[in-house]
């Protein structure tokens, strides 16, 4: 039988809960961040009609995306339709993988992603939109 490791002092070991709550803003999209630690983070996108990110990588980590509210349309390399997704459904990016998205529809796309939190670990292949930079400008983690 394995023995079980000790984990590492510096890991905070507790549970804790937290509560989502609906930002405002004026851009096209907003992001916050709902969990983070060593091994993993969770951010909840929320995007308005005409919002969408760029085409772009995350060479060292694998996604996974699942639809909260609205509608969204995911594709990959030469715009290729990869499928879309609506509530309560998702979508798995493996690492290394070219994508982008778009929120379809008049109705607010909410959207969880989650991802191990790999620093500088995005490779942008088109550029930027203004919004999709101020999407990602700091939020206080969601108590």
């Amino acid at each position: 039988m394995a023995e079980a490791k000790s984990p590492a002092k510096s890991v905070n070991l507790e549970a804790r809960t937290n509560r989502y709550e609906r930002p405002e803003f004026e851009s096209r999209q907003r992001v916050v961040m709902m969990a983070r630690s060593e091994n993993m983070s969770c951010l909840i996108h929320t995007i308005k009609n005409g919002g969408e990110e760029n085409l772009h990588s995350h060479p060292e980590s694998d996604a996974y995306w699942f639809v909260l509210d609205g509608t969204a349309q995911f594709f990959g390399e030469g715009d290729t339709e990869l499928g879309t997704i609506s509530k309560h459904e998702g979508i798995f990016i493996p690492r290394g993988f070219q994508y982008w998205f778009k929120g379809l529809g008049d109705e607010i796309l909410r959207a969880a992603s989650r991802t191990p939190p790999v620093k500088d670990d995005r490779v942008d292949y088109a550029p930027r939109s203004e919004t999709t930079n101020e999407a990602y400008a700091p939020v206080k983690m969601a108590d």
